[in-house]
């Protein structure tokens, strides 16, 4: 699942950004047959799945649970070392992809290469070996002017923009959060506008255990990219980002060596900057880092302020190279004469977040710690290797009537960019395509809750979906909303309809902890086999359906509170608004939010992350305790007003 960049959470991709960063082309092509997988998995030790025992390699035709466990326990294997795009091993986990899909038989459906069909197609992720030549930061304040250091004082982000310069004012903007649900803001009141923004690196009170962000836990507003895209929507022309004093008193201060993904859809530079050179710009305004950093940890107040008469020049530069990636394809045709020249698209992210360096919401602790990504996403890939051997293995006149593109996508956690890539250089033309369904994160329910999205990406596609799970027992919850943060979202602002199936986030997402053994084999493999069954309907339609271009988010109306949140495993609520829909549904102050539609909240946050996928007019079923009560209660979700 996509996270954009290091210590973020599960993000909304930027599509400019995203279409900008891809237009480079392939920079070589591969050999038709890859090499045969594996024959045996690696040994287990002295870990286990309670829910399978894992098999490999996969022999039979149908979805099996012991098969798909195999697929996911090679996928995070150690060998595979987090699987990041751009990098040997997540070659690597492509190879073993397309060894799977010749194995059971389908058609290469990738770049051509000596005239043949291959299973992959290439492209380029834009990566910075370092720095550049120009890369320079000046500070005037009236006549006085300081020239700082670049790799003293001074370092671009290799996620800022490639070439850049800015100049104008600078504000200090705390931690550069919004965060609605903390009822935290640190842009309230301050125009940002022309102006450099100075911000905090981490969260408030991030030494604190019972920090309202979750603890000493970093959540998504720590991410970088996020603050960077927070400065940029309040028309900042660059960012200052500082680590402050409190709780690295004794951490030598390292500057970024400007190595890493790039993204080359930024629209403003990036720097990170020492103390020191923070305090030189504060100078003016009578206070430190130090100073601002403890007033806003003490009272999680906005002190945001904008700093008069200084003017900052900078520019930045960084060394960039392509790394090349690759998504893999392969090819089922259709059995209907007339239908078979139009096609539904399987898909599933085959990266991860390698060695934490990128998307790591351990922070800095996470680097160089490998990220087996079990679940995200190996699962999906499992899922998606699952119904290729099983459609695969079907008799022509039983497979279905339109043809079928299989694809497990890379780039997915730097900006969903290998979806993105093959939107742009699509192997089947776009207008021939009737849907795409996407599995992402399919293999973590402890309640056996599946939620299933994008029912109101097309007319008639929830009348697919019931009848996909008709007769389950997963507990499955239904939203109308085609966006989202993995690759179905690339296709559906494409204008296909999608489905995406998602078994929802858990405390290991993105975490070193996101083993194999967690894995509930049996509710990965009763998704595979809805998946399938919507697939095949899909594909099987007489006519395709209409596509509906999405409107707003859903609204619920509770906001959370943020003392007994501290000490509650949950969402707390201390907050219900008057005629909301929470209020209709008899949420009241007190309660304490457990479950959606069966799955487990950990934290405040994860009610959000629930709701990302859920749009006006859908229903969802709330487990709530209040006091030693535990009640059930449906809530509509609405529009949200102005």
């Amino acid at each position: 699942m996509n996270s954009c960049a290091n210590g973020s959470g599960r993000l909304r991709p930027q599509r400019a950004a995203l279409l900008a960063a891809l237009l480079v082309l392939p920079l070589r092509t591969w050999a038709s047959a890859p090499p045969e997988a594996p024959a045996e998995a690696p040994p287990t030790a002295t870990v286990s799945n309670p829910t399978a025992t894992p098999i490999r390699p996969s022999v039979k035709a149908e979805i099996d649970k012991g098969e798909l466990l195999g697929h996911i326990q090679f996928l995070a294997s150690e060998e595979l070392r987090g699987r990041e795009a751009g990098t040997p091993d997540q070659l690597k986990a492509a190879e073993y992809i397309a060894a799977e899909f010749k194995r059971y038989g389908l058609a290469p459906f990738g770049d051509e290469k000596d005239g043949q069909r291959t299973y992959f197609q290439e492209f380029n992720l834009p990566a910075s070996k370092g720095l550049g030549e120009h890369n320079a930061l000046t500070m005037k304040l009236e006549e006085k002017e300081t020239v700082f250091e670049v790799r003293k004082h001074f370092a671009p982000f290799s996620f800022s923009k490639a070439k850049a310069q800015a100049q104008g004012g600078v504000a200090f903007a705390g931690y550069g959060i919004v965060a609605p649900e903390y009822g935290y803001d640190d842009f309230k009141n301050l125009n940002l506008e022309g102006k450099w923004a100075l911000i905090l690196r981490y969260e408030p009170q991030e030494q604190d255990p019972a920090s309202k962000f979750a603890g000493k836990e970093m959540t998504r507003h720590a991410g970088l990219p996020m603050k960077i895209s927070q400065c940029a929507k309040h028309k900042a022309v660059g960012v200052l980002i500082v680590t402050g004093p409190k709780g690295h008193e004794k951490e030598p201060e390292q500057l970024t060596d400007g190595s890493g993904p790039v993204d080359e859809g930024a629209s403003i530079p990036a720097f990170q900057i020492t103390r020191e050179a923070a305090n030189a710009i504060l100078d003016s305004s009578k206070k430190t880092l130090g100073d601002l950093q403890g007033e806003i940890d003490k009272d999680l107040a906005c002190h945001s302020f904008a700093l008069k008469d200084v003017t900052l020049t900078g520019s930045a530069e960084l060394d960039v190279e392509p790394r090349p990636t690759r998504n893999i394809l392969a090819f089922l045709e259709g059995s209907d004469e007339k239908l078979k020249s139009e096609y539904v698209i399987l898909g599933a992210h085959s990266d991860h977040v390698g060695l934490g360096k990128s998307g790591s919401l351990l922070g800095p602790a996470g680097v160089g710690k490998i990220h087996p990504g079990a679940d995200d996403n190996a699962s999906g890939t499992a899922g998606l290797l699952e119904i290729a051997q099983n459609l695969a293995a079907l008799k022509p006149a039983e497979r279905p009537k339109r043809a079928v593109i299989l694809i497990a996508f890379s780039g997915e956690e730097k900006g969903l960019l290998g979806s993105a890539y093959y939107v742009l250089h699509p192997k089947a033309p776009l207008k021939d395509t009737v849907a795409m369904v996407n599995l992402d994160m399919i293999g973590r329910s402890e309640d056996g809750g599946l939620q299933i999205t994008g029912l109101g990406s097309a007319k008639g596609m929830t009348e697919i979906v019931k009848a996909a799970t008709a007769g389950t027992s997963l507990h499955i919850a239904l939203g109308s909303g085609g966006d989202g943060p993995s690759d179905h979202a690339t296709f559906y602002h494409a204008g296909l309809p999608v489905l995406f199936f998602f078994t929802g986030i858990h405390p290991d997402y993105h975490r070193p902890t996101d083993t194999w053994e967690k894995i509930n084999a049996p509710v990965a493999e009763q998704t595979a086999a809805i998946a399938e069954k919507a697939l095949i309907a899909l594909a099987d339609l007489p006519a395709r359906l209409e596509y509906v271009n999405g409107g707003p988010k859903a609204y619920m109306g509770v906001g959370a509170d943020h003392v007994r949140e501290r000490n509650t495993q949950g969402y707390p609520i201390g907050s219900v608004a008057p005629g909301s829909p929470a209020d209709e549904a008899g949420l009241k102050v007190g309660d304490t939010i457990s479950h959606i539609n069966g799955q487990r909240l950990s934290q405040p946050m994860d009610l959000f992350m629930t709701l990302i996928d859920f749009g006006p007019g859908d229903t969802i079923d709330l487990t709530v305790k209040r006091g030693d009560e535990k009640l059930a209660l449906k809530v509509h979700l609405a529009e949200r007003k102005p």
